[in-house]
């Protein structure tokens, strides 16, 4: 039996985030990343959840949410979703960069 042979992919390192949502410690970022496969480039997001939160004198960061972080999660998640819609129809082009 034959077997189809696909190219691998390649992603690059990640970079800083193209935009940064916040809200109460709450904050979502979009990544732009491009990859190669089957030799043609192609873009794609990624979105990073955390939150910062101070012990002591010190901010840490954390991906648990607690009962009342979920709706700012959500709307946050949204945001970042409706930014990256935006970017798509345009062909990529951030508006806010201009």
């Amino acid at each position: 039996m034959a077997t189809a042979t696909k190219e691998p992919v390649t992603a690059q390192a990640p970079t800083k985030p193209v935009k940064k949502f916040r809200l109460r410690g709450v904050s979502v970022s979009v990544f732009e990343n491009t990859a190669k496969a089957g030799g043609r480039e192609m873009t794609f997001h990624k979105t990073s959840l955390q939150k910062s939160y101070r012990e002591g004198d010190e901010w840490k960061t954390t991906q648990s949410l607690g009962r009342d972080d979920l709706p700012i999660a959500a709307l946050l998640l949204n945001q970042a979703w409706q930014h990256i819609l935006e970017i798509e129809a345009t062909g990529g082009k951030d508006e806010s960069e201009e």
